[in-house]
């Protein structure tokens, strides 16, 4: 079994999330819930008659998300996402409570909005029902669809929480203790590869080619879309840009400290997920879309090839979301400098994909420490399909070769092979054949010049965060 993408026979549904200018995002438990069926029943009927046995059902979800239910299970509050930054002083607290480095080597994360601790403290702020359990969406997902479900979750997602003990694979006491919540207001944790057998009544009705067939836990996407690009081994770090971005080196696991900027994520109890990330990717092209109001902005070859790097004098700090790797500043905002009359819509773009890959940079300096001396980075996410130019460009941002293998749907195909690899309780990655990639080499001409933009980039976001030591 290799994992091939059956395209025919996928669903995707379209589903929104609801924002505000205060730092809400939150989505309805049941109308996602609702949707996630319908795309299950979508795929069963397209693929009705021209497959074989299902043998095993995969789950990623998006990391971390967080909803409060009460004893019978149901939702008091809407789902609430790692962007939702409106926990910000509740993180402050946590931060005064706890020594930050003791905190960060025993959760393997900086404490922020885009963990759950803040979110808890912030819930039970402003909500006074009873509440029996926080829980993950995924968790959610599984309580509703299966008979006698105990809500459970793996080691994946619950460290993507920023509430468990990376080093003991259980929920951090004195942190759990801080929020006035014990393990039973919590879900059971497992490696993602314990079976679920035995789907309610209707979903048995619903679904009857998945009646016998094993649902493995679900895990963090992050972690998949490596395993789907091949990014598995301690020499290959997996770069992905989707709506967000992130870069990532799946290790042996290690009670090791950390860098701080980092963060470690729980697999297995054999391996963890080391990296970094950022609430910026692909979702910046939407903003320049709206608000720079250029032409053909899918396009960027069309827009960028004949700029020059850096050009334009202009810096950005592209923390439309806040800041998460390296500094996981919930206050920070994006900066642009350097504006003249002169300047251009194109000219912004550009500096905004420049300092994009920039963060990438700085968090590559500190990953591949981590790494072998010749490591590869391997490429996955639609923007990087979209644009040579912008492959070019962080390829000389980060002065190494890439890859991008021709390989679609990556995250998926990551969470097939986890659960081919789950059925046959044997981690072993190197059975899986990759497709052919493209290579990208550095270009030897610009990288003195996106020294002295990086060299900018830093200047300016020492300068709005007070540093006065080299980063």
């Amino acid at each position: 079994m290799q994992a091939c993408l059956l395209g025919e026979f996928s669903s995707q549904i379209y589903h929104a999330i609801e924002t505000d200018k205060n730092g809400k995002f939150i989505q309805n438990p049941d109308v996602l819930l609702k949707k996630i069926i319908q795309s299950i029943d979508l795929t069963l009927y397209k693929s009705k008659g021209k497959i074989g046995k299902i043998v095993a059902v995969g789950v990623d979800c998006m990391s971390s998300t967080l909803l409060a239910i009460d004893k019978n299970g149901k939702p008091l509050t809407p789902v609430y996402l790692y962007s939702d930054t409106r926990s910000f002083k509740q993180v402050e607290k946590i931060q005064k409570t706890f020594e930050s480095s003791k905190l960060f080597d025993e959760t393997g994360v900086t404490q922020h909005t885009s963990y759950i601790p803040s979110k808890i403290l912030w819930i039970k702020k402003n909500l006074k029902d009873n509440i029996s359990k926080f829980i993950d969406f995924s968790t959610y997902f599984y309580s509703e669809i299966f008979e006698n479900f105990t809500y459970d979750s793996s080691f994946s997602i619950a460290s993507w929480s920023g509430l468990l003990d990376r080093k003991k694979l259980v929920w951090h006491k004195e942190l759990c203790s801080y929020l006035e919540i014990n393990e039973n207001n919590l879900p059971n944790l497992y490696s993602y590869n314990k079976k679920y057998i035995g789907l309610k009544k209707e979903y048995k009705n619903r679904w009857s080619e998945l009646c016998d067939t094993p649902f493995f836990l679900a895990v963090g996407d992050g972690l998949s879309a490596n395993i789907g690009s091949g990014a598995t081994k301690s020499n290959r770090i997996g770069l992905t840009i989707g709506s967000t971005g992130a870069i990532r080196l799946l290790r042996p696991k290690s009670n090791k400290k950390i860098l701080p900027g980092l963060w470690e994520y729980q697999f297995t109890k054999k391996y963890s997920l080391l990296g970094g990330s950022f609430s910026e990717g692909g979702n910046i092209i939407s903003w320049a879309k709206d608000n720079l109001k250029l032409k053909n902005i899918n396009d960027i070859d069309e827009i960028l090839s004949n700029k020059k790097p850096g050009a334009h004098g202009i810096s950005i700090l592209p923390f439309f979301g806040g800041e998460r790797s390296i500094g996981w500043n919930d206050k920070a905002k994006g900066v642009i400098s350097g504006l003249t009359f002169s300047t251009q819509p194109e000219d912004i773009f550009q500096a905004m994909l420049e300092s994009l890959a920039i963060r990438f940079s700085l968090v590559l300096d500190m990953i591949k420490q981590y790494s072998t001396k010749e490591f590869r980075i391997i490429l996955s996410g639609g923007v990087f399909r979209r644009s040579k130019w912008f492959n070019q460009t962080l390829s000389d941002i980060l002065t190494h070769t890439l890859e991008i293998l021709e390989e679609p749907e990556e995250t998926s195909r990551g969470t097939a092979i986890l659960s081919i690899m789950g059925i046959k309780n044997n981690f072993d990655f190197s059975s899986f054949k990759y497709k052919n990639q493209s290579i990208i080499n550095p270009s030897k001409k610009k990288i003195d010049v996106y020294s002295e933009v990086k060299d900018k980039h830093l200047n300016l976001y020492k300068k709005m965060n007070n540093i006065f030591y080299d980063l």
